[in-house]
This record gives structure tokens, sequence and C-alpha cells, in this order.
């Protein structure tokens, strides 16, 4: 039997050489500024995400869209033809109907390819928080374990990937509906920075921490990762715009947690980014709980 092929959408955030050493699949998803719609891939040939920092800084409001049926059965057809079995994986559905989407377009497909299985997994979650997942199943894949032990395997750890986001541009957020106009304005004077979560149910929610300063806030990721890891094989930091905070919050994990066996930097993609605004730092890895106060 030939080994199963991966598939996920493009909001991973996972960077260029995982992706191809480990040939993950992958569905673009649309961002529109202004008028014009861009596509974005890993290898960004739609749209660079220096670019698309750029026009955040021009003070952009992107817009996305999830992709439909169509965009996700061009990615799983062929594979489905050339003899393989599928595991697609999704953003947590709570967040995007991409997961909708996928579900329409595997409904479609497991009627003309009766002979192949295809599996959809729910990360329940969003940017490198399903890049975790997504690259447990890409190793898995790799070491010949069987798509049925891979998806026992991340539905053991999904409610364990713990994911922590800390902002800077309160904007893209009040925009989103993410914090309300009352916490805008007091975050906005007071220099407080929200910290987010991804939940069990796979929902972003503001936490209670109250941050003053960008320094209090990244304390904040750290302390959480100190209190709640509960295995170090694997952490990623994502960042939009703000590569000097990652290194330095990799530096400082990496000198206080020698267990940890493999860091990823990665940049936050324009899908994610659109959302989050610049100056977005993430930290994912797979703890005690999703569920933080």
């Amino acid at each position: 039997m030939p080994k199963f092929a991966v598939v996920a959408d493009a909001c991973t955030d996972l960077p260029l050489p995982i992706v191809q050493k480990l040939e993950l699949n992958v569905v673009p998803m649309t961002v529109m500024v202004g008028e014009t719609e861009y596509l974005h891939y890993p290898d960004e040939r739609n749209l660079k995400i220096d670019d698309f920092y750029q026009m955040l800084r021009d003070k952009a409001t992107p817009r996305t869209s999830q992709p439909n049926a169509n965009a996700v059965a061009e990615v799983v057809e062929p594979l489905l033809q050339a003899g393989q079995d599928v595991l697609m994986m999704s953003i947590s559905s709570n967040l995007s109907q991409t997961f909708n989407s996928m579900n329409i377009a595997l409904g479609e497909l497991r009627e003309r390819f009766p002979d192949r299985r295809i599996e959809l997994f729910d990360t329940l979650n969003a940017s490198t928080g399903e890049g975790f997942l997504v690259y447990k199943a890409l190793q898995m894949r790799q070491a010949d374990k069987s798509m049925d032990e891979t998806l026992k395997f991340l539905n053991d750890i999904r409610n364990k990937v713990t994911t922590t986001v800390i902002f800077d541009d309160l904007s893209h957020l009040k925009r989103g509906g993410r914090i309300n106009l009352a916490k805008f304005a007091l975050g906005s004077l007071l220099g407080i920075k929200p910290a987010l979560i991804c939940n069990s149910e796979g929902r972003i929610v503001p936490t209670k921490a109250k941050l003053r300063g960008r320094k209090n806030a990244i304390g904040w990721l750290k302390e959480n990762f100190t209190q709640l890891v509960e295995n170090e094989d694997l952490v990623l930091i994502v960042h939009s715009d703000a590569e000097d905070d990652a290194k330095t919050l990799a530096a400082e994990l990496k000198a206080s947690n020698p267990k940890i066996k493999e860091l990823i930097i990665a940049r936050m993609g324009p899908v994610i980014g659109s959302h989050g605004g610049l100056g977005t730092l993430g930290l994912m890895y797979q703890g005690k709980t999703k569920d933080i106060a």
C-alpha cells in the first residue's frame, strides 16, 4: 500500500522547508486587500509575506475567505488518482468554514473514488497550533505509521496543543470582534496587551490576563509555558513582523528548558495575520491543557 498523503489549508503557517521536505499538500487560502484578491501559498507565489506586512503598515484592512469545495478537490483529486489515501486536516471548524468546504469535497470525492480512503481531521486550532498537529501527522507518515495510528495519536493530543498569543495592534482584534470597543479604548490608552488562547472548543478567546507593556506580555508566554508544558519534543513560535521578539523568546526558552528537542520559528501568513495584525507573537506546544484562564 502507498503511504497516505496529508492535505492541509495554508493557515498552518508551517515554514516552506518543512512543507517541501515532508510533502505537505496545501489548499491555498484567499486574502482580499481592497479590490485585489490574493491566494496564500507556503511558497508565497501569489503574495509575499513581506509585501503583506507592508500593506498592514500602510493601514490596509484585509479580509479573508475560506476555499470552496472545488479548490479543495483540485488539491486532493490528483493524489487519489495516483492511488494514495488522503488525510485532510483543517483549521478549527469554529474559526473558519474551511472544514465545511473540505467535508463537502470529501463527500464528492468518496463517490468518485470508492476504493480510496479519505479522512478529515478538525485540528480545533489555528496558525502553528494547527501546524503543530499537521507537522506531527507528517512525521508519522514519514515514519511509515498507518493512517489509523496517526489519527489515534492526533486525537490523543489535540486538546493538549496549547496556543497562547499576544498582540500589539488592537485594531484588528476590534474589527474581528475578538475584543470590544471598551477594551480596545482602555488597552490603547494604558498600553495593555491582550492575551488570547485557542480553547478546547477550537475558539479564539481572551484570557483574564492584564498585561501592561510588551515585556510583560512576553513574560506571560514564558510563564505559561513553564507551568503547562508536558512534552518538550516540539515547540513552535509564530510572529507577524516581530522577528526579534521571536528570536529572543526562542533563545530564552532554550536556555531555561534544555529538554526542548525542536524549536521552530515561523512567520504568520496573510490569512491569520489579517486578524492579528503586526506585532503578533504566539507560542504553541503540547501542554497539560488548552484552556487557560
